[in-house]
Formats: structure tokens, C-alpha cells, sequence
């Protein structure tokens, strides 16, 4: 009995989120004030979608149903390269790495939906701002292949390089700190963990034949 009664539920629940995204025949702002607030959370984020609430609707499918393959989905939907809705994967970053809004408790840690959505959608991320979300000790392994994309992509500048720079001397000063405070002693190894980031970007400045002489000239004057 119970089984049936879940599947029809479900059936049910599929039909009212297909009705509610292909239908205009209704007042959406009516509908949403008759929700309960503390259940049908995928219905919330279509219709705030539909008020061209992005960033709420955003919200509900991570903090709420903490679905991030969804969110992702939805960013792909509304995305207008030269439209109102050409910020929603940064809108999508900024929540995952800076919540404006206390988040329900979490099951997983959103920095790695957070870096797979950098990954996969670099280019439609704006290189400086994306830079400046990241966490600290961010590695240059994880963001690899967007720094290159933006290595490569005309509007990168010295503004990108310092941003990478600051965040690696980040970096660098925590790590340095970490080590003071437990007095180990500094090996060649571990000289190699604080300065690998440095070979690192040596080789990407490598790979990419688009480096400015302004940045590279940025990146003399910061030592590396």
C-alpha cells in the first residue's frame, strides 16, 4: 500500500513541476505565496525562476535540496551570453564560496561542486571575479585548466595576474604560519609543497603563447 502510495506521488509530483514550467496560464507570483515554506522546495525554485528570481531559486537547489547536477541544469537553461542572465554561473560560484544566506545543514562540502563548476564552465565565468572567490588555499592543480583558458582568452590582463598572484602569496603565508606554529623543521621537501605553486605557473606563462608583456613584466616585479 505504501509503495503505491509513493508512486503516485511521485507521478503526481512530476506532473504539477511539468505544469508549473511549460504553463503560462497561471499567476505565478499567486501560486508561490501559497506554498508551504517548509516543504515542495523544487516547485520554490521553478517559479522564483520564472519571477526571474535567479540567485533564490539558485539558493533553493543548493542550501534546500542540495541538488548541485540541478542547479547546474538550471544555469544552462536561463543562460543569455549577452543577456540580463549572462552572470548565472557566477551567481551559482558566489553562492557555493560565499553565502549570503545561512545555508540549512549540509551533507557535502560545496567547495567541490564549486570547482567542478569552474571546470566545466570557465569560459562563461569572468576570469577576475572567479579568481577572487576562490578560497586561499585553492591549489593551482584545481583551477588548472580555467587559468589556462584565461591565459589564453583576450581580455586576460594584469589585473587577472595579480589576483593569482595575491592568492598564491595567500598561499604561501598560511602554509608558512602552519609550519611556525607546529616548529617543524623546514626540509627540502617541504620547501618544495610552499614553492611548487611557483613552477607551476611558470609552466602555464609556458603553454600559453598569449601572456601579455604587461603581466609578464607584473609577474618580474612580484619575484616569480
Amino acid at each position: 500500500m505504501l509503495t503505491i502510495f509513493a508512486e503516485l506521488y511521485e507521478k503526481v509530483y512530476a506532473q504539477l513541476l511539468e505544469f508549473i514550467n511549460t504553463n503560462n496560464h497561471f499567476a505565478i507570483d499567486l501560486l508561490y505565496g501559497r506554498l508551504p515554506s517548509t516543504d515542495l522546495y523544487e516547485v520554490r525554485a521553478i517559479l522564483l525562476g520564472r519571477m526571474g528570481r535567479h540567485g533564490k531559486a539558485l539558493e533553493t537547489y543548493v542550501y534546500r535540496l542540495q541538488d548541485f547536477r540541478k542547479a547546474e541544469e538550471y544555469c544552462k537553461r536561463v543562460y543569455q551570453p549577452n543577456g540580463d542572465t549572462s552572470d548565472v554561473f557566477l551567481v551559482l560560484l558566489r553562492i557555493y564560496l560565499r553565502p549570503t544566506a545561512k545555508p540549512v545543514t549540509l551533507t557535502s562540502d560545496l567547495l567541490k561542486p564549486a570547482l567542478e563548476l569552474i571546470s566545466r564552465h570557465g569560459p562563461r565565468l569572468e576570469s577576475v571575479e572567479t579568481l577572487s572567490l576562490l578560497p586561499p588555499l585553492v591549489t593551482m592543480k584545481d583551477v588548472q585548466a580555467f587559468l589556462v583558458d584565461a591565459l589564453r582568452a583576450p581580455v586576460f590582463d594584469a589585473t587577472v595576474v595579480k589576483h593569482i598572484s595575491k592568492a598564491r602569496s595567500d598561499h604561501v603565508a598560511k602554509r608558512l604560519m602552519a609550519l611556525q606554529t607546529r616548529r617543524v623543521k623546514i626540509t627540502d621537501s617541504r620547501m618544495y609543497v610552499l614553492f611548487s605553486f611557483l613552477i607551476g605557473f611558470s609552466v602555464l606563462l609556458s603553454i600559453s603563447p598569449l601572456v601579455s608583456s604587461s603581466s609578464r613584466c607584473l609577474l618580474g616585479k612580484k619575484g616569480f
